[in-house]
Formats: C-alpha cells, structure tokens, sequence
C-alpha cells in the first residue's frame, strides 16, 4: 500500500506484515527512512 505526501515530495509505502514503512524522495528516488510501526489487530 502506498501514498505520496500532500506536496508530492515524498512517496510512503508500507509492506504487508512486515511493520515497516518506507519513505522514498520522489525527485531522487532515493530511500529517505525505513519506519519500524507497531502491529495493531490479527491480520493472519
């Protein structure tokens, strides 16, 4: 799943069952941060 930031600068994408989100310049296509999120709810 993915969403790009209000000014288009930024593009988040989340891996399923993984808890991290990857946040991505969308100029450079470089990795910006990898974010480590809490699992909420069972999903398996």
């Amino acid at each position: 799943m993915g969403s790009v930031s209000a000014d288009g600068k930024q593009l988040w994408l989340s891996v399923r069952y993984s808890n991290v989100v990857y946040v991505f310049d969308t100029r450079s296509g470089k990795l910006v941060r990898k974010l480590r999120v809490a699992q909420t709810g069972n999903y398996r």
